[in-house]
Order: C-alpha cells, then structure tokens, then sequence
C-alpha cells in the first residue's frame, strides 16, 4: 500500500464530499415531481366539468389522453431523481418484501440509466403522438398515409427497445 500525500488525501476527501451536491438536482427534480402532480389534479378538476359539459366527444378524449401524458411525465421526473439519487450519493432501503416491484428502480451505472429513461421517454412521445393525431383533421389525401407511417414507426421502435441484447 502506497503512502498518500497530504495534498492528494485533501482532495480526494472534497472529491468524494462534492457528490452530495447532487443532493441539489434531486430535491429541484422533486418540487418539479410536485408541481405537475398539483398540475394534474387541476387538469383532472377542469376535465371532470367539461365532462359534464360535453359527455364523450374528442375533446374530453384529448384532455385524458393529456393528463396520461403529464402523469408519465411526473414518473419520469420522480424516478429520475430516484436513480441520481442512487448513482451518486447513497442506496435507498427499500422494503425487501417488495423487492420485485422496486426493480425498475435498481439501476447500476449511468448506462442502464439513459437505457431505462429513453424507453419511458418513447412511451411518453407515443402517449403525445396518439393525442396529436386524434385532434388531427385530416386535410389532404396523403394525411392518413402520414399518420399509418408515424405509426408503423413507432410500432417499430417499441419492437427495437423489446430487443435484449
């Protein structure tokens, strides 16, 4: 074992410190997690009026297909500030009874990180896709060709991401 300098020990001990810092993205990314949460009951709030309003048309459709996509939103934040809270600063204790459900969760490196928020950000731009193409007045001829070629790629991608390596 080779002797450390003063010096280098110093820094080293400020460097393993410094990860605490993330701490400061992790509780901005839970007020954020928070406010769309309240976002969402408000939405919920107006949609239940306008339900009452207009029944079941593609509007109230349009506002649902909405507050999925919000909601998908809020749990993409929350676990993000789940997973950086993990990488960088501590393991959190979870109930070990329940350990199959915390497994989406467990991330191990910033790899599987990026590879588990992307699959969720692609449902999340299905979720806005199908809400876009159902407000979408069809003008042109071509115009259902485009939205069966927006979904065949999507259909692909999803079967891409389902892919184990």
């Amino acid at each position: 074992m080779s002797k450390k300098f003063f010096l280098e020990e110093k820094i080293e001990k400020v460097l393993w410190g410094s990860r605490f810092f993330v701490i400061i993205p992790v509780i901005m990314s839970l007020l954020i997690f928070l406010m769309i949460v309240v976002w969402i009951v408000i939405k919920v709030y107006k949609l239940f009026f306008l339900f009452i309003q207009h029944w079941f048309t593609d509007v109230i459709l349009a506002w649902i297909i909405s507050v999925l996509d919000i909601s998908l939103l809020s749990v993409i934040i929350l676990i993000f500030a789940w997973w950086i809270y993990e990488l960088f600063v501590d393991e959190i204790d979870t109930d070990y009874n329940h350990k199959t459900k915390a497994k989406i969760l467990m991330v191990k490196d910033i790899d599987e990180l990026k590879e588990k928020i992307g699959k969720v950000i692609v449902i999340l731009l299905i979720v806005w896709l199908f809400k876009q193409m159902l407000l979408h007045e069809p003008v042109a001829q071509n115009d259902m060709l485009k939205v069966a070629w927006i979904i065949l790629t999507m259909a692909i991608s999803l079967k891409v991401l389902s892919i184990k390596k």
